[in-house]
């Protein structure tokens, strides 16, 4: 039984997703926590979360850098998790300015 390699173990849809979403999260609270204290508490209340939201467009921009890389080893269905994960923030963020 032959096992594969490690592009074609790592090309699904859920993997894509995950590493769209922590690359997005973690660059945006790395540049957040420059300018702000980072605390479990910064979510709480509505006011610290639309001071947020901009750091998330950032991260959610620097997902470009998973996609292609992705795409330099043709793994097309983590692409399509990273778009995804880009999509599910777009849809935070929209959610955020407008709805709060």
């Amino acid at each position: 039984m032959r096992t594969g390699n490690f592009e074609t173990k790592l090309n699904n849809i859920p993997f894509g997703i995950l590493v769209g979403m922590l690359v997005a999260i973690l660059a945006s609270l790395t540049i957040f926590s420059f300018k702000n204290t980072v605390s479990f508490s910064m979510f709480e209340n509505k006011e610290r979360l639309i001071l947020y939201v901009p750091y998330l467009k950032l991260g959610a921009i620097l997902n470009l850098a998973p996609f292609f890389i992705f795409n330099q080893f043709n793994m097309l269905n983590a692409q399509k998790g990273v778009i995804i994960s880009t999509i599910v923030m777009f849809l935070f963020v929209v959610a955020v300015n407008y709805l709060l």
